[in-house]
């Protein structure tokens, strides 16, 4: 088990994991804290889903979308302020919609939620099937291994 100190190191971590939403949603923020989350042996802060617009929801300073893989839906929201630079597109959206979103991962209210990053439309159908591959070959061959780490534990002593 690596500590949690050394999580930056893994790859993973810094990635947009493409995983399943039921993956996102059975992640446990230990303590409160993101950085103790993990997807089988590897941590992650960031992730991807492919799926359906099932409810939109626009509040005065965020646009909440719920998204739906098929294997469960998330909550996805994007802040509306003067730096956002895809308000249009996100405020464009419309229920049924396949959606690509990039995120950060957030317990809000004690559900998992991702901050939206990216957004985009998908017109071919087939990106959904392709998103289901991608997240079983991701889940199988790459986040049920633990990253094995090449420096001496001994070297991550932190002195304060």
């Amino acid at each position: 088990m690596e500590p949690v100190m050394a999580y930056g190191l893994n790859p993973t971590f810094w990635a947009n994991a493409k995983t399943f939403i039921k993956d996102i949603r059975a992640l446990d923020a230990t303590g409160g804290s993101l950085a103790m989350m993990k997807i089988g042996e590897r941590p992650v802060s960031r992730a991807e889903i492919v799926g359906h617009v099932v409810e939109k929801v626009t509040k005065h300073n965020r646009v909440i979308i719920l998204v739906d893989d098929g294997s469960g839906t998330l909550s996805c929201t994007r802040f509306l302020d003067a730096k956002s630079n895809n308000v249009d597109l996100i405020e464009s959206v419309q229920l049924g919609d396949l959606v690509r979103v990039h995120g950060h991962l957030s317990n809000y209210r004690l559900q998992m939620e991702l901050k939206i990053v990216k957004l985009k439309v998908e017109k071919d159908p087939n990106v959904q099937s392709l998103g289901w591959l991608e997240a079983l070959l991701r889940c199988t061959s790459i986040y049920k291994k633990p990253h094995k780490l090449n420096v001496d534990q001994s070297e991550m002593n932190i002195e304060a």
